[in-house]
């Protein structure tokens, strides 16, 4: 029998007072939100032929992405979800692209699909890691690597640490969902959803209690 089991957050510092002084006051007609920081860095045309077409200049779910999205938007939205070591990692898609070498080419000889969630943390972080459309067409887009800022995988505490304090968050927690063929997404991950669920929270209400 599957169960999930929810308690309340027990702190009187997590109310909605001040949020909602900052940003659903009256004259607000309506919120600013970036979608995944400044934007999808890939769009997909789907009709007759699929095609894949070159979104936002900067690579999303990045620092780089959220501090940018952060300098108009009222909200920056993102995708979260844990490394194998149960890190909070900003991210997207379920699976990575990545290639051993320092400085690979891109041939089909030097990428490997893997699972994100079977990655730790240090791994994502050193290995060379291309987006899925990336590593999909062979074809690298961002070449801006080098930049700490521009990395992907950036851990959720950095996020909330270094933008603003006046940006607001929409934090998805990312969960493979139950398709209709009776599988999951993305072969299911084996950490229990408690569990999963917790490491997240704990990140958000430490950073909100350090205020």
């Amino acid at each position: 029998m599957e169960f999930l089991k929810t308690t309340p957050l027990i702190d009187p510092k997590l109310d909605m007072r001040v949020s909602y002084i900052r940003y659903w006051n009256e004259k607000y007609k309506g919120l600013d939100v970036g979608h995944r920081g400044t934007g999808t860095s890939f769009k997909v045309t789907k009709g007759t032929s699929y095609k894949v077409t070159r979104g936002s200049s900067i690579r999303e779910n990045t620092i780089a992405s959220l501090k940018k999205a952060g300098e108009f938007a009222d909200f920056v939205e993102f995708d979260v979800q844990l490394s194998k070591d149960l890190h909070p990692v900003i991210y997207h898609d379920f699976h990575v692209y990545v290639s051993l070498k320092k400085k690979a080419t891109l041939s089909e000889h030097d990428m490997l699909e893997l699972p994100m969630r079977e990655l730790t943390l240090e791994q994502l972080k050193n290995l060379k890691v291309y987006h899925v459309v990336e590593g999909r067409k062979r074809e690298q887009e961002f070449f801006d690597e080098d930049l700490a800022e521009h990395q992907p995988f950036p851990e959720l505490s950095e996020a909330l640490e270094i933008i603003e304090e006046r940006v607001g968050f929409n934090i998805e927690v990312k969960w493979a969902q139950l398709l209709e063929n009776g599988l999951f997404e993305d072969n299911h991950s084996s950490i229990d959803m408690n569990l999963y669920v917790d490491c997240i929270l704990d990140v958000v209400v430490s950073s909100l209690t350090c205020f």
